[in-house]
């Protein structure tokens, strides 16, 4: 849901820009002369060419064919003294007035041609250079793209407008991608996630029904046969409860419902209640649980039914997954303005390619997959969630054969 929103935000702001970009690109393209011949600006700047050249030189013929390289469609000639220097095919003009009224659209030639010219300095006299060009070329529609006109902060824009474009467009393909990705992953998981649930709910369920239809049935020898029966029923159903809340956990998690109810609590005496529950298992498989609770409490304001969900998780997986050393550290202390949990196994370990992997959904380590203890790969998800809700922190280090340390921090 977030990143579809995210990808959704992505687009239409690619989509906006991209077409605020390709609208300017159009704007001056169509005012600013990339495609519209030449212009009288573009005249003058090929009269003020000439006239810095002939600075340089008083070859007047070279001068003619330098200019002639650099403005396409453009004519030039000189008039000086009244002597025309020109090629062939270029009609004359032969004095100073005939230049003005060329000018001003009021000779013969003006039919033909659009002009402009300026007074060069020359030493051999009053010198005019001449710019024609031909109307069907001045200030018309031109499929050459014209790229010096690319001129101050618009101009620049405009000639990078479709680079700019496609680079929005690039992002959204690759916003799509990942989401395409995403929903993938997504998807296979959910599949892991049903067959897993079924898997794990299917044996207990078959232990309940068969040793419930014993007791029905008066299938046992004394009243310690009966207990041991209840109590084996007794601990496939919260083991089946567990499952389904963890699940239902999940469901809320994703749909964004999940509310939490926060209350002052001490975060030390906490932990030492919710131990209690395991004193059992610790005691019946012969675990070690070292216990390091700050004597100073922790005292912050969380959700105590989130946080005990949160490290029952975590506790729970060591059990499943880190008791080859037979030991558990627990840790609680204040640091700073956080309370600081950490739980640590000494168990076979995290592969370090799955370290980065393990809180995400329905991500099941190697070791994990094949084990026959169960588990939908949703624990430190949502271990991870629920402290994020709390603006903490979760940080996970592993190395094989070493043991699990996991790091909780809690704002107070």
């Amino acid at each position: 849901m977030k990143n579809s929103m995210k990808m959704v935000l992505a687009f239409l702001s690619a989509f906006i820009i991209s077409g605020i970009i390709f609208l300017l690109f159009c704007y001056y393209c169509i005012h600013s002369g990339y495609f519209s011949g030449i212009s009288h600006s573009d005249m003058m700047d090929a009269l003020n060419r000439g006239s810095a050249l002939m600075e340089q030189t008083t070859e007047k013929d070279v001068v003619l064919r330098q200019l002639e390289s650099e403005f396409r469609d453009m004519d030039f000639a000189f008039l000086t003294n009244g002597t025309w220097m020109a090629d062939e095919d270029i009609p004359a003009l032969t004095d100073d007035v005939q230049i003005m009224n060329a000018i001003n659209e009021q000779h013969d030639i003006c039919s033909d041609y659009k002009v402009a010219a300026a007074i060069i300095p020359d030493d051999e006299g009053e010198t005019f250079l001449v710019c024609m060009v031909n109307r069907k070329h001045y200030e018309a529609f031109s499929y050459v793209f014209n790229m010096p006109r690319a001129k101050g902060m618009l101009g620049k824009l405009a000639v990078i407008g479709i680079a700019i474009v496609m680079f929005f467009v690039e992002i959204v393909l690759y916003m799509i991608q990942h989401e395409y990705r995403e929903k993938e992953h997504y998807e296979k998981g959910r599949k892991e996630l049903i067959s897993n649930l079924s898997h794990d709910l299917r044996t207990p369920l078959a232990s309940v029904l068969g040793y419930a239809e014993m007791l029905k049935n008066g299938v046992y020898d004394d009243e310690t046969e009966e207990k041991q029966y209840i109590d084996i029923i007794y601990r496939k159903a919260v083991y089946m409860e567990k499952l389904l809340m963890e699940l239902l956990e999940y469901s809320r998690l994703e749909l964004g419902t999940i509310r939490l109810q926060k209350e002052k609590m001490n975060l030390a005496e906490f932990v030492r209640e919710l131990l209690i529950e395991y004193y059992p298992v610790f005691e019946k498989n012969d675990y070690e649980l070292e216990v390091e609770i700050s004597d100073t409490p922790v005292i912050g304001t969380w959700d105590r039914e989130k946080l005990g969900r949160v490290f029952r998780n975590l506790i729970d997986n060591a059990l499943k997954y880190g008791m080859d050393g037979k030991k558990l550290k627990i840790t609680v202390e204040k640091h700073d303005k956080q309370a600081v949990v950490e739980i640590r196994d000494f168990g076979k370990g995290i592969p370090t390619k799955d370290i980065s992997h393990v809180t995400q959904r329905f991500y099941r380590a190697d070791h994990a997959r094949n084990s026959k203890k169960g588990g939908m790969g949703l624990g430190l998800y949502i271990v991870q969630e629920i402290v994020k809700l709390h603006d903490g922190s979760v940080q996970i280090e592993s190395k094989e054969m070493q043991g699990t340390i996991i790091n909780l921090r809690l704002p107070l």
